[in-house]
């Protein structure tokens, strides 16, 4: 009950999540084998020793020539094919432990070897079906017999051990670990290049992009420390703006109401003796007087004399005289000169 109980709880809806490593690495290896990948494994020369005495260059373990100018640093002996067992075998889309168990499973089925005497290796090709396996597998007395014979052509080097030179199958166990390594070493350099280079590449973008929103911080700052130190001229500006306009709400309404007493004052002033008025009408700066006068046509220049606390002064309708009287009636309209009340 305790082992079920452990197991749930790396259970993730039917995954165990203590797999997830395993996982990881099957899906880096096989992303590895793309093609739009290869980019990311760039393949050493490898100086390769055939049987027949013959030596050729290829770029790592395939049958693709290296430039003849290529330094190699690994070196690979070819076995014999007659001391080489190669079987071909589809098997299910696996990947990772479970297509190299697969592959053991194989093995130990078709091996004529006991399992201390047998070297082997294999290479995988996926297709459409399933998983393309070509294996190799030879004895270990023969690999020993083949490396002794070409020991004055290695010289100190460890030799890998290929099962062909044309589609070769790496013999597992032997100096295959040394260029592996090296591959692997290589595509960490190539990847920490790829992130610095990303890096850059998003610090240059982002750079002008911080630079205006610092600029824009900044701006801020400063309107706010701005706004600040005028704060007492503002309100300065804001309470003589409010005077003004207490001032032109005072001035409106002077315009609209005239002192009468200093208006009638005004007017007795300038009316003659033989004048008199029926009627008095003040609309703001507009005045009209309605009464008689022995000349209301003189009566009208008086008012409208240069220095006269009046302009604008017209009659809105004819002088008339009044049946047998000497006096003519009058209409005057007129502008009070100032928005002050006359003195």
């Amino acid at each position: 009950m305790q082992v079920a109980a452990d197991r749930n709880n790396f259970d993730l809806f039917g995954f165990d999540l203590r797999t997830i490593g395993k996982v990881w690495r099957d899906g880096w290896n096989e992303l590895l084998e793309w093609p739009i990948m290869a980019w990311l494994s760039p393949q050493e020369p490898v100086r390769v020793l055939l049987p027949d005495g013959g030596e050729v260059l290829r770029l790592g373990a395939s049958g693709v020539p290296a430039p003849a100018t290529a330094s190699a640093r690994a070196v690979a002996v070819v076995l014999p094919q007659d001391n080489v067992l190669v079987r071909e075998r589809i098997l299910p889309p696996l990947a990772g432990a479970e297509l190299r168990s697969a592959v053991e499973l194989e093995l130990a089925a078709i091996t004529p070897f006991s399992p201390d005497q047998t070297v082997w290796g294999w290479r995988a090709q996926r297709q459409d079906k399933g998983v393309l396996v070509r294996l190799a597998l030879a004895s270990r007395s023969h690999v020993q017999a083949a490396l002794g014979a070409r020991l004055q052509a290695l010289g100190a080097n460890e030799a890998e051990v290929w099962a062909s030179a044309d589609e070769p199958v790496v013999l597992n166990g032997f100096g295959e670990h040394r260029r592996l390594d090296r591959l692997r070493r290589t595509r960490r350099n190539i990847l920490a290049l790829v992130v610095c280079a990303y890096a850059l590449v998003v610090g240059l973008v982002a750079t002008p992009v911080l630079q205006a929103r610092a600029k824009v911080f900044d701006a801020q700052i400063q309107y706010g420390l701005l706004e600040s130190q005028v704060a007492d001229v503002v309100a300065a500006r804001a309470e003589l703006t409010s005077s003004n306009e207490r001032i032109r709400t005072i001035r409106a309404f002077l315009d609209e109401h005239q002192d009468l007493p200093l208006l009638l004052e005004a007017l007795t002033t300038a009316l003659p003796d033989d004048a008199f008025l029926t009627r008095l009408e003040v609309q703001g700066q507009q005045v009209r007087i309605v009464g008689q006068a022995d000349n209301a046509s003189q009566l009208m220049n008086v008012l409208g004399a240069p220095g006269s606390h009046f302009r604008e002064v017209r009659a809105p309708s004819p002088i008339s005289r009044t049946g047998n009287s000497t006096k003519e009636s009058f209409v005057i309209d007129m502008v009070i000169a100032t928005a002050e009340a006359p003195q």
